[in-house]
């Protein structure tokens, strides 16, 4: 036992030693943290797993009373399921990355985490909070990117991410995902308009009808430079395309980055 006990001490910084020790005297310490404890791992990558570790002991989240106190539990125990198995991926990932930002997802970024997991409402949305948070382990997150993706994932729901996924040309289909949440075309319809407010969706007649517009711009500047020609040349009207009365959608490139992102794409 005081073998595992070092194990896992060596998570956290030595400021965190009285809540690692909160964790493991507790009654609720659970497996899956032992199960963590027999994965050699680099301080690095165990910076960052200690970290949602350390929250565990509840003097260290102890104002958290009640249902979310509850909860936000569930959730980290799911985190560090998800980061479990991916342990050697963040550990190469982190490595990778030069000593500013490998300390920025150590501690601030990873403070963001546990933010939002606190904030979270569906526990089933944990994986994608560790799956973003992997892949976005790269020199070109900046501050700003992550907190998008944060703020933007724990606004959209389950359903909301898999009517995304349709889009993004996976296995998934519009009668799986009615038929899997109990949803009609109209609940369906919300939130792909959830999404274009989010700018991961495109109306397609959107897209015609800026293309329209910009077609006549664009005769109409012609024909202001042919009218002040002395032998001014015939400009064509061109083709208005019209404007479908139903609506369809395609994702965008910021859909696609957030597809990518959340690993639900190939492309």
């Amino acid at each position: 036992m005081g073998e595992i006990k070092n194990r896992i001490s060596d998570f956290l910084s030595a400021g965190k030693e009285e809540a690692v020790t909160a964790v493991i005297e507790s009654d609720a310490f659970p497996e899956v943290v032992k199960d963590i404890a027999d994965v050699a791992v680099t301080e690095g990558t165990a910076s960052v797993v200690g970290g949602v570790l350390g929250v565990l002991a509840p003097r260290v989240y102890g104002a958290y009373l009640g249902y979310k106190e509850a909860r936000f539990e569930r959730h980290v125990l799911k985190a560090l399921e998800e980061m479990k198995s991916r342990l050697d991926e963040i550990d190469q990932r982190l490595s990778a990355l030069p000593e500013e930002e490998r300390v920025r997802f150590q501690t601030e970024y990873s403070n963001w985490l546990l933010d939002s997991i606190y904030d979270e409402k569906q526990e089933s949305k944990i994986p994608y909070y560790i799956q973003g948070f992997v892949s976005m382990m790269d020199k070109d997150t900046t501050d700003d990117t992550m907190l998008i993706f944060m703020d933007t994932l724990n606004q959209l729901t389950t359903l909301d991410i898999r009517v995304l996924g349709i889009y993004g040309f996976n296995d998934d289909d519009v009668y799986k995902v009615m038929n899997d949440f109990n949803v009609d075309n109209d609940e369906l319809n919300t939130s792909k308009e959830k999404l274009v407010r989010f700018g991961l969706l495109l109306r397609k007649n959107d897209l015609q009808r800026d293309e329209n517009l910009d077609g006549i711009a664009e005769y109409l500047t012609k024909i202001d430079k042919e009218s002040k020609k002395t032998k001014p040349s015939t400009v064509r009207l061109p083709s208005i395309k019209k404007i479908s009365n139903s609506k369809s959608y395609k994702i965008s490139s910021l859909g696609w980055k957030y597809l990518r992102r959340l690993g639900m794409t190939q492309f």
